[in-house]
């Protein structure tokens, strides 16, 4: 039996017993009966749910390269992936923290201080829209993009609502981004990704943080 699984009967079972202790016999089947209808799809719905994986990976498919005409561009994304048989509705991803690394080596707050939603990568005018994604279906989230001739990095964001934003982006040093994907139903996934800006567009560096 699969330790979920296992945890979740043994709490329904200490439930059960602590509502039937005390209860006329004739009456406990009712009860029991009663509980397990209750219960059921709660418990079906937990055991079965649709589940993400969400990863930043060192490789070409999270730091893509790429050209808009005739500049030249970067993307980093995230990866998300539904590992359950269940359908994966409604799904969004959000840059939830923007840290930036100080001299004594720890993450600092910045002046982003909202959860915005990033962009499906390739999708067009249907980009900050929710998608579903069925078992083992592979999609990208943009999270930052850098382009040539220009020394600030973007955010895939829909709308940057504060004016001092535009100069975190343009701020040298290491960031460190948290992006969280969540769902109907699912529960959320979260990745944060280190990224070293020197305002040169192909100078970053960026891995899992």
């Amino acid at each position: 039996m699969p330790q979920e699984l296992l945890q979740i009967a043994q709490l329904l079972t200490r439930r059960l017993l602590s509502l039937i202790a005390g209860v006329s016999p004739q009456l406990v089947p009712y009860l029991v009966g009663f509980l397990t209808a209750v219960l059921a799809e709660p418990l079906r719905q937990r055991l079965f749910r649709p589940r993400l994986k969400v990863e930043f990976l060192n490789d070409t498919n999270c730091i893509s390269w790429t050209r808009e005409g005739e500049m030249r561009a970067c993307y980093l994304r995230i990866k998300v992936r539904n590992r359950k048989w269940r359908l994966a509705r409604s799904c969004r991803a959000y840059l939830v923290n923007v840290e930036l690394r100080d001299a004594n080596g720890q993450y600092q707050p910045t002046s982003y201080c909202d959860s915005m939603q990033l962009a499906w990568s390739a999708a067009g005018d249907q980009a900050f829209s929710a998608i579903d994604l069925p078992r083992g279906l592979t999609r990208f989230v943009d999270v930052v993009s850098t382009r040539e001739n220009s020394e600030n990095f973007t955010p895939a964001l829909r709308l940057l609502l504060y004016r001092d934003l535009d100069q975190l982006w343009r701020r040298t040093g290491e960031f460190r981004f948290t992006v969280m994907v969540a769902g109907d139903g699912i529960q959320p996934k979260s990745v944060k990704i280190r990224f070293t800006w020197t305002c040169r567009w192909n100078e970053f560096t960026a891995s899992r943080g």
